[in-house]
């Protein structure tokens, strides 16, 4: 399974970190945070956090530490794309304003346990 995920230069996750702090949550350097997760359970927070509906399911995507992939380059690039350019150009990492990141899982070791929710061991 192929999984993209995109993010700009200046959000909470600083993306341009990735080559020496890998990527991080929107969760890093905020201290003791809110656990949504023993509150609500493991699959309501994921769920909300991948698409939330109301007030409750925007404050979990608010207060989780996920970092969310999709399947679908297409909607990746769709984030990367600023309202004057429609396209993505490769560029230095010093340089780059957006960054598309990709990572290739082998569909058998990903257990299924929610609509586009898996779990995925890894060392």
């Amino acid at each position: 399974m192929k999984l993209y995920r995109a993010d700009k230069k200046g959000n909470k996750t600083s993306p341009e970190k990735y080559t020496t702090d890998g990527l991080l949550t929107k969760q890093v350097n905020s201290g003791d945070h809110p656990k949504p997760h023993e509150k609500y359970g493991w699959l309501k927070t994921i769920t909300s956090h991948i698409r939330y509906t109301n007030e409750l399911g925007k404050f979990i995507y608010d207060t989780t530490q996920f970092l969310s992939f999709t399947t679908d380059i297409k909607r990746a690039e769709k984030y990367l794309a600023t309202e004057k350019e429609l396209k993505y150009n490769k560029s230095s990492k010093e340089s780059a304003e957006t960054f598309l990141f990709s990572a290739e899982i082998e569909a058998s070791k990903m257990q299924p346990i929610g609509d586009g929710v898996y779990l995925f061991l890894f060392k």
